[in-house]
């Protein structure tokens, strides 16, 4: 906004960002080859779009390739100096994404002989002290970011199709045309020094961690996309005394920068059909028109309530960009919390009137509003209430219960001081139990919360699965109109 309160504000210093991470990968290379090199980057896709888009990826492979870069010059001179701007690439990294650890980690595991210059150790050092507020933010809100990556996020039974799905995923994001060489060519380089060997362990490191993490669970493509900068680097290095593979790549450079250019046309211009919802994803760059104008007219018509989005974090944003108005998002314990959770804007608002819009058919509905992504239903809501603030704490996470029982987990209430329940006698518990990500079911407490003494410990009554195994729990605040919140950590539940 310090360059223009618009679309190009925001992107402007993205595209920056893009263009000084082309120089520095070109930078990477020993011998360099121009026209390999423009080869080789004009053929990988998401290096068309990925500049263009205001995300923590940009910011993330500029980082990641000023580190490589300044690694490269301190492999070569021990120096202070270089030693202080690989902390401030360390910290730049890892506040765009956490991959950032698995980067240095593989950089550090190539080169184990800076363990003997003292300026390795200020690297690391002023590296965790420009990353001190962060860690502060997450201390302040029980580092739920570090449980939602490990506890929460795409938690689900391991099947094939997921290892699969990120392999092939990764070609495509990579470069369908290209990627296969360069992971070949990665491959085959043999280092002539260790820098090449830093970029080997960073290119192997990134693609092989993910793909244990799939073991895991879900994974995207897009995490590995720091891998490029290896891939590039060597694959142009490889390639200089190889002339039939860059006939080759010269045979399919052409062919992949029509596929980017077509790519670019269909950012700048709409002209992918709207009445295919399948092509809304690729529409995402346009089509404002047709999804917040529709909403903002049924607020207006509703008297200009303020907005609450379920489910969704991108349309608050979009809508708050687009009318310069107030919205904001607020996750159901269902699902994942989003950094308007940790804004708590929506206690502004309790025992207002506001309008709740969600995705998912609600009883009782007010009324509901087709847009281009589809219909969305909105309740108006009176005395409106909600409780994210509220902790409900239990004495462990971990509870071991007999299958098909009916059993009671202890609860104290956690309220600040300007939480009220009064005046609500809807409020109840409820607990959610899920089977990896699958909702198995609700149960709601008999008593409203307004009736229990909350100064005391409340013991919360459940039924536990009819089948042995390892379940995901937790217990929340429903309240009036509304689902539930998110009031305690998911639980682990085994029953037996």
């Amino acid at each position: 906004y310090f360059i223009s309160e618009s679309a190009f504000g925001v992107r402007f210093f993205f595209i920056l960002m893009h263009l000084a991470t082309i120089w520095l990968i070109e930078e990477l290379i020993d011998h360099k080859n121009t026209s390999i090199f423009i080869a080789l980057f004009a053929s990988v896709g998401i290096l068309h779009i990925g500049g263009f888009l205001a995300v923590p990826d940009t910011p993330f492979v500029f980082f990641a390739a000023l580190f490589l870069y300044l690694t490269k010059k301190y492999l070569e001179k021990d120096s202070l100096m270089l030693a202080l701007a690989i902390g401030v690439s360390i910290a730049g990294m890892l506040y765009s994404k956490y991959n950032a650890v698995v980067v240095v980690f593989f950089a550090i595991i190539a080169n184990w002989q800076l363990f003997k210059r003292w300026t390795f150790y200020v690297a690391g050092v002023f590296g965790l002290i420009l990353f001190l507020p962060h860690l502060y933010w997450e201390l302040q809100n029980d580092f739920v970011t570090f449980q939602f990556h490990w506890t929460e996020r795409n938690k689900m039974k391991w099947h094939i199709g997921l290892t699969l799905t990120y392999v092939l995923s990764s070609f495509v994001i990579l470069g369908p045309l290209v990627s296969v060489l360069m992971f070949k060519e990665m491959l085959v380089f043999r280092s002539k020094n260790a820098f090449d060997k830093t970029l080997k362990y960073v290119g192997f490191g990134l693609l092989g961690f993910f793909l244990v993490m799939s073991l895991k669970g879900r994974t995207e493509a897009n995490w590995v996309v720091a891998a490029l900068i290896p891939m590039i680097a060597l694959s142009v290095e490889s390639l200089q005394t190889k002339p039939n593979l860059q006939k080759w790549l010269n045979w399919i450079f052409p062919i992949s920068l029509i596929i980017a250019l077509f790519a670019r046309f269909v950012i700048m211009v709409d002209v992918l059909p709207k009445e295919q919802h399948n092509l809304q994803k690729l529409r995402d760059f346009h089509g404002v028109e047709e999804v917040i104008e529709p909403i903002a007219a049924a607020i207006e018509k509703e008297g200009d309530y303020p907005p609450i989005f379920g489910g969704s974090y991108q349309l608050p944003s979009k809508y708050s960009f687009y009318t310069k108005k107030f919205s904001t998002a607020l996750a159901a314990s269902t699902g994942s919390r989003t950094q308007f959770d940790f804004y708590y804007w929506e206690q502004e608002f309790i025992g207002d009137t506001v309008l709740y819009f969600s995705k998912y058919p609600m009883y009782p509905c007010t009324d509901s509003v087709d847009t281009q992504n589809g219909k969305f239903y909105y309740r108006k809501i009176t005395d409106f209430r909600a409780y994210p603030t509220v902790k409900l704490e239990t004495e462990t996470t971990e509870f071991t219960f007999p299958k098909d029982s009916l059993i009671s987990i202890p609860i104290k209430f956690n309220i600040p001081e300007n939480v009220s329940f009064e005046g609500d006698s809807i409020s109840r518990l409820t607990a959610q139990i899920f089977e990896y990500n699958r909702l198995l079911g609700h149960q709601v407490d008999e008593q409203p919360i307004i009736k229990m003494d909350k100064s005391k410990i409340y013991n919360f009554y459940f039924r536990t699965p009819k089948k042995a195994g390892k379940y995901r729990m937790n217990i929340s605040i429903q309240s009036k109109d509304i689902f539930t919140t998110h009031n305690t950590p998911r639980l682990n539940l085994v029953v037996e």
